[in-house]
């Protein structure tokens, strides 16, 4: 006999059947929707963590996660985020949808057997054998009818109203905002995936934000955000990236901080000077101006002690 601590394997998973001829759904989709149908309330509400999933199917959190990202496109999963005190993303809730609206052509053509032929060797034909005869005989007739047959389905219950979910179960944020508009559905699918890694809200106030820092490092917002993506951070500053040029321009040029101070000060001492530095290569360059500026200065020493 099993320990009572044990925990109880569902018995059964409670999905659409829809889902089993949408030919936009892999196995692995599949297996997924199962898992989640195998903790489902009544509601159709569950909480398993996508790690405990991977677990279970013996695949990776990141294969769960992209699962089910496909499953909500797809209509079958409603995906709710919960959030703690200080707002910030706590885990997700997860409800499988009953009522899909499941395009037509994404539905495979099941095969009528009943009137396929059959194969003699696997189904040879049975002689026909004739109940045997017994004294019952069939009721008498009534006036009653079958009730008429509709084409109604298993439908989930309505939704709860906000007051009636659960503690801890939230809604989604209604408040986030749609695509841009000169931003790429591929940038902006990437740069929602890092902001939900890092748990960190997606807002109308957090996309101003980046509008201003692109502004001020002169990109468009789709470069913007496509360069926070490759970095992998946060948040991401203009000032940053300005820097960066800085530093990316000087090991190009191979100028250091003061060669480059004394260039400056020459152009604007000197220019007339400043318009005879050599081409050569930065470094003679640099040297050209050093050279140059220590002389204006001895000469303004002279004059001056003059």
């Amino acid at each position: 006999m099993s320990s009572s601590t044990e925990t109880e394997t569902p018995r059964y998973a409670v999905i659409p059947a829809v889902a089993l001829l949408d030919k936009r759904l892999s196995p692995r989709d599949l297996t997924v929707l199962c898992s989640l149908g195998m903790h489902t309330d009544k509601q159709g509400w569950c909480m398993p963590s996508q790690g405990r999933i991977g677990a279970m199917l013996g695949i990776t959190r990141q294969a769960v996660s992209k699962s089910i990202m496909h499953l909500r496109e797809c209509g079958y999963v409603m995906v709710s985020a919960r959030r703690g005190a200080d707002g910030g993303q706590t885990s997700n809730l997860m409800r499988v949808v009953m009522d899909t609206n499941t395009p037509a052509d994404s539905l495979r053509e099941v095969p009528n057997h009943s009137t396929a032929p059959r194969n003699p060797t696997l189904h040879p034909p049975q002689p026909h054998v004739a109940p045997p005869a017994t004294s019952e005989v069939a009721p008498p007739a009534t006036s009653e009818i079958a009730p008429p047959a509709t084409s109604e389905v298993a439908r989930n219950p309505p939704l709860k109203s906000p007051t009636e979910i659960p503690k801890g179960r939230t809604q989604a944020r209604a408040d986030t905002p749609t695509c841009p508009d000169g931003v790429t559905e591929q940038t902006w699918a990437d740069w929602l995936q890092l902001r939900k890694t890092k748990k960190a809200v997606v807002t109308a106030t957090v996309l101003d934000s980046a509008r201003r820092e692109a502004e001020k490092a002169g990109m468009s917002l789709d470069a913007f955000l496509r360069e926070w993506c490759l970095r992998g951070s946060q948040g991401l500053k203009a000032d940053w990236l300005l820097a960066d040029r800085q530093r990316s321009s000087s090991a190009t040029t191979g100028e250091t901080a003061y060669q480059r101070s004394m260039r400056e000060r020459m152009q604007e001492v000197a220019p007339s000077i400043a318009r005879k530095a050599p081409g050569v290569s930065p470094q003679q360059a640099s040297e050209f101006f050093e050279v140059e500026a220590r002389r204006v200065d001895e000469t303004r020493r002279i004059g001056g002690a003059a």
